[in-house]
Parts: C-alpha cells; sequence; structure tokens
C-alpha cells in the first residue's frame, strides 16, 4: 500500500476531493515523526488568511509530534504558488520531509518548480496533493516530466470526509468520477495570519526556485 511502501518518496495525488489525500498525507507523516525524522507540511496561504484546514493540522500534528512543523506557503488569489516563499521555506527546514496539500498547478511553470525541487533534494520524500488544476492535459505533462513521482488518481475516487453530494456542492462539481481532477472551489477561511505573510507584491510572483540549497 501507499503508506507501507518505505521506497516512495515520490508521490502526487490527483484524486477528486475529500476522497482521503489529507488523511493519507497526515498518516505518512505521523509515521515517519514516529521513526524519528522530521515532516514539513505545507498548505496555501493567501495574503494573512488562514485555512481551516491548516489550523486543524496545527493543532492536532504539532502539539503530539516534535518532529511535523505545519506551516503555510504563499499563493496569489488563484492558488499559485509563489516559488520565492517556497523557497525559503525548504532553506529553513531543509532536513525535513516535504508534503504540500490543497496545491494548485497551473501550467508549464509550477511543474518546472516542483521538478526543479526533485532534483535538487534527492535524500527527502516530496508528497503532494493537487486540488486545483487549470490544464486538462495536466496528467500526461506530470508524468512527461516528473518521471520520479508515482501518480494516485483512480485509486482514490470515492469521496470519504463528505458525501458525494457534499463533495459536488462545494467544489462546483457536475460529476464526481474517477476522471474527475479539476476543483474549482477553495477551503474555508478562519482567521488571519501575522505579518509573516503579508500580501505579496507583484515582483515576488517569480515562477524560478534559482538558489535554493
Amino acid at each position: 500500500s501507499i503508506l507501507k511502501d518505505e521506497g516512495l518518496t515520490r508521490l502526487i495525488f490527483l484524486s477528486p476531493p475529500s476522497c482521503g489525500k489529507t488523511v493519507i498525507i497526515t498518516s505518512k507523516a505521523k509515521h515517519l515523526a514516529m521513526k524519528g525524522q522530521k515532516v514539513l507540511i505545507l498548505l496555501p496561504c493567501f495574503k494573512k488568511l488562514k485555512t481551516l484546514l491548516f489550523l486543524h493540522l496545527k493543532q492536532e500534528l504539532e502539539q503530539h509530534y516534535e518532529n511535523i512543523k505545519v506551516d503555510n506557503l504563499k499563493v496569489d488569489e488563484m492558488f499559485k504558488m509563489n516559488a520565492k516563499h517556497l523557497k525559503e521555506k525548504i532553506k529553513k527546514y531543509k532536513d525535513h520531509h516535504i508534503f504540500i496539500d490543497e496545491l494548485a498547478i497551473h501550467d508549464d511553470r509550477d511543474i518546472a518548480i516542483i521538478k526543479e525541487i526533485d532534483e535538487k533534494f534527492t535524500s527527502i520524500s516530496i508528497w503532494l496533493a493537487i486540488t486545483q488544476v487549470k490544464d486538462p492535459n495536466i496528467e500526461e505533462k506530470l508524468k512527461n516530466n516528473l518521471a520520479n513521482f508515482k501518480i494516485v488518481k483512480n485509486e482514490l475516487k470515492l469521496p470519504l470526509r463528505n458525501t458525494t453530494s457534499i463533495a459536488k456542492q462545494a467544489y462546483n462539481l457536475e460529476e464526481m468520477t474517477e476522471d474527475t481532477i479539476q476543483v474549482k472551489g477553495r477551503g474555508g477561511i478562519a482567521g488571519v495570519d501575522d505579518d509573516e505573510y503579508d500580501p505579496m507584491p507583484d515582483e515576488e510572483l517569480n515562477r524560478g526556485v534559482d538558489g535554493v540549497n
């Protein structure tokens, strides 16, 4: 299984919403932490707003697992990840396995960022849960450009966290099927973050991660 495979260090979830991606990610993080390894879980943060999922995971994991850090990753209004901020987080937690949840993939530039991180950090695990995509050919592009990653899609296709009807309504999905990968909704907003997550100027929305060590 995914959780028992110790050699599975590169993984991308392309499954529909509410099918258990976050549960699997947090379970793997706990497993690694109990073995004495360090884990960083990143969730998107637009301006100063924290999601309910971020607050929930931070409380659940950091209070009980000293080796797990839950932090935010700056994104824009379309949930495009900020490459500069991702570089800073990886540098800060350079010896941590990286798990990114609620990630959006919009174009080839986002894939290039992931590929560069994959090539530079070979000694850690990198797991990504994709909840928003724009390109209908994204799966083929991911397979062609990120050969080291296992892509999980059809293996997770049944709603677990919510019923099918709730998932359809929340994410504006007409049909929950094994082919559903595009998500239009967002997680709930719960509060205001500290000054570390001030609105980012346009010049910070660079697409490269040169200089990541």
